[in-house]
């Protein structure tokens, strides 16, 4: 069997981390620009107890968890079907949101799923070099 090279293996570890902390730093920032936006759009509609708990309304009241809340909103945008079929039931009402809120609720949750398969795939190939080294 070839052996790979120590360094080539540091540098895919070291790439996805870096890559994997600026998507995080990207997302961060779009999802607190996006809260921003949204909370004075929406939250006069959305926030309240039909659709949140109370235990949802008082947490997702105040920073971070606000961000969840703006999350919420954004799959809301994106895929209305969806959310109007599992939380926001009885939602008649158009949201008061234009095209450019849509087309960047769409870029932030593309980019979170980035996020998320690039962590897993650093997670994967750590591991999987850990195990290879240690275990086989």
């Amino acid at each position: 069997m070839q052996q790979v090279e120590p360094h080539i293996i540091w540098t895919i570890a070291w790439s996805l981390t870096v890559v994997e902390l600026v998507l995080v730093f990207i997302s961060i920032i779009f999802a607190t620009v996006m809260h921003n936006i949204l909370y004075r759009r929406l939250d006069s509609i959305l926030f309240r107890e039909p659709w949140f708990s109370s235990a949802e309304l008082a947490f997702y009241s105040s920073w971070p968890l606000s961000l969840v809340k703006a999350g919420t909103y954004m799959f809301l945008i994106v895929y209305p079907a969806r959310s109007r079929r599992k939380r926001f039931t009885n939602l008649n009402k158009d949201l008061p949101i234009d095209e450019n809120i849509r087309v960047a609720s769409k870029i932030y949750l593309y980019t979170h799923l980035l996020t998320a398969i690039v962590g897993v795939s650093w997670v994967l190939f750590v591991f999987g070099v850990y195990a290879v080294d240690n275990w086989f």
